[in-house]
């Protein structure tokens, strides 16, 4: 246990010091680390800004680029001579043979160029002209049936379309061009479709270093949009910046755009924060292993410094822990500084406390020993003189049979008062006989007006009390409940002695006068409190005092003791007291 105890005290200082080091540690940690978060925050977002920027930037030129390619062609075919004599002619003559010629014409056009997949020109009349044979009219319908197909024949303008795969029986994006060019002095609407493949692969590139790609044309239409599509509607700082590039942030993440002029288009590419804090994954691990390393470090050293400065005061401290009273001069820690030195006072101290604590203990026991003798050998001088007064009376009379008793009854008494300095405990029929002793001088005094009666468990008789404990008892009867008012005592007095429950009851009781609730109260109370010595010449009587204290004295608080009265009608005593004594003051004092 007290190997326990030390191991306890050694981890608690341990403790105490990890739980410093490391407060202050994390302190310093913390403030390092959040200086190297900011930067690197700040560093991330401009790098991640500039590769934005880049990847807008070349997406902006692939769109351009695209862009101008549809115009190119859309400008070589308005400008081809050929092809404007063919619908000069076919406007002369409406035959479907020089219709074919213009249809033939534009196929070969789509033919000279493997990116083209759709030309169609529509005259005022509505006559329209494509690069399809019949069976694909179909892609002709879902032009006609797109809004900006008919407003551009009415505002005489271009359009750009989103990046599409409907249209067409295979699933190759595309991407169709409308304005009205002249031709013959006439407006035609003209739609060139163009394979759009290589401008999302462009955009794809894009979109793909960073998170998303979103593209809008100047009509707020979503162009295309990279790995999905995550705008559901033209984004409202996009209408409030008055800059070309610049950047927005929301609760999804980092939004870069840039407002393409040349080509009408909006550029977004965005950036979510869960991308961005997969980048800082290694940086928090770095800074993990970075927190975790030196405080290794230091705890590794730690635990051999506070086995070498920390342990010996532990032990001190388990010594002026564990150390008591009585016990052993604790040992002395040799460890040559100001440790040992109070280890060294400590051991000093410990034995000047025992000296101390031993001959204060000697002077109590001395003291309390003759205490209780003087206790238990008390006699009232009353009690003598008046019993030598008997012995006179009767010598006077000649009841020389009479005064032998007497003086026999008092020789008892006295030497049974004497002998209880030798002999603490005696048996309850040897305190019964000597009892009876004690009532043949009081028949004596008082004229047998007293009645005595019995009543004792012959179970007990070997059973041992107190010596001289029976008499007290049955003297503060006669003087304290049975005195009349003219002095004259009478009344009967009844002891009972039985055992119950491992304990020996003594009950005496008398039908005498009886004491007041207040007097006893005061009685109980005096019991309680600390009684001073006092010597034969200024004690009146032996009382209940002297009985609480001597068995006080025997038994500490393993007794009790209890008196109930009523005026008028009598007190009883009764005292409680263990079967078996205790046996270091018993065998020490028989």
């Amino acid at each position: 246990m007290k190997g326990i105890t030390m191991i306890h005290s050694y981890s608690r200082l341990t403790q105490k010091l990890s739980r410093r080091f490391l407060f202050i540690y994390t302190i310093l940690f913390v403030f390092l680390s959040v200086i190297i978060l900011i930067g690197s925050v700040c560093l991330l977002f401009f790098q991640t800004r500039q590769t934005a920027e880049n990847q807008l930037s070349l997406a902006a030129e692939s769109i351009t680029s695209y862009q101008k390619e549809l115009r190119d062609k859309t400008y070589l075919l308005t400008a081809s001579h050929e092809l404007a004599e063919m619908i000069k002619n076919y406007q002369q003559y409406s035959t479907d043979e020089n219709y074919e010629k213009v249809n033939l014409y534009l196929s070969n056009f789509q033919t000279g160029d493997s990116m083209l997949r759709f030309i169609s020109i529509r005259s005022i009349d509505n006559t329209v002209f494509h690069s399809l044979n019949s069976s694909s009219t179909h892609i002709q319908e879902y032009l006609e049936k797109q809004p900006h197909y008919q407003n551009l024949s009415i505002h005489n303008s271009s359009y750009f379309s989103p990046i599409l795969k409907e249209g067409f029986e295979n699933e190759t994006p595309y991407c169709y061009f409308l304005s009205c060019q002249p031709l013959n002095g006439q407006t035609f609407l003209i739609a060139v479709c163009y394979d759009a493949q290589s401008l999302v692969n462009s955009l794809t590139t894009a979109g793909d270093t960073l998170s998303n790609i979103t593209v809008y044309n100047n009509q707020r239409e979503e162009l295309f949009s990279f790995p999905h599509s995550f705008f559901n509607k033209f984004p409202i700082y996009l209408e409030d910046s008055s800059s070309s590039v610049g950047y927005h942030i929301d609760k999804t993440g980092l939004h870069f755009y840039l407002s393409g002029y040349a080509t009408s288009t909006y550029l977004i590419e965005t950036v979510f924060f869960s991308v961005l804090l997969k980048n800082y994954f290694f940086l928090f691990l770095c800074l993990l292993i970075l927190y975790f390393i030196p405080l290794a470090a230091a705890l590794l050293y730690l635990i051999p410094v506070n086995e070498k400065m920390l342990h010996p005061i532990a032990m001190l401290a388990e010594q002026i822990h564990t150390f008591s009273l009585g016990d052993n001069a604790v040992n002395i820690l040799h460890t040559d500084d100001e440790i040992e030195d109070l280890s060294l006072s400590f051991h000093k101290m410990t034995v000047n406390i025992n000296q101390q604590a031993e001959t204060l203990a000697r002077q109590e026991r001395n003291e309390a020993i003759t205490y209780y003798k003087l206790l238990a050998t008390q006699t009232d001088p009353h009690f003598i003189y008046n019993t030598m007064n008997i012995i006179n009376i009767l010598a006077r009379q000649g009841n020389f049979n009479e005064i032998i008793q007497v003086n026999t009854a008092l020789t008892r008494v006295l030497r049974e008062r004497l002998n209880t300095q030798n002999i603490v405990f005696e048996k309850i029929d040897k305190e019964i006989a000597a009892l009876k002793q004690y009532q043949t001088i009081m028949d004596y005094r008082y004229h047998h007006q007293v009645t005595f009666e019995y009543d004792i468990d012959p179970s007990v008789l070997q059973l041992v009390i107190p010596k001289n404990i029976l008499q007290p008892l049955a003297e503060n009867s006669y003087y304290h409940g049975l005195i009349r008012e003219d002095g004259s005592i009478s009344g009967t007095i009844g002891l009972v002695i039985y055992e119950m429950n491992n304990e020996v009851i003594i009950e005496l009781s008398d039908d005498g006068s009886g004491i007041s609730p207040e007097t006893l109260s005061e009685i109980k109370v005096s019991l309680q409190s600390p009684s001073q010595i006092v010597s034969e010449e200024t004690t009146a009587h032996i009382g209940l005092e002297n009985i609480y204290r001597r068995v006080q004295y025997l038994y500490h608080d393993n007794f009790s003791m209890d008196i109930q009265s009523t005026p008028g009608y009598g007190t009883t005593v009764s005292l409680s007291l263990p079967s078996i004594p205790p046996d270091s003051t018993s065998e020490k004092k028989r």
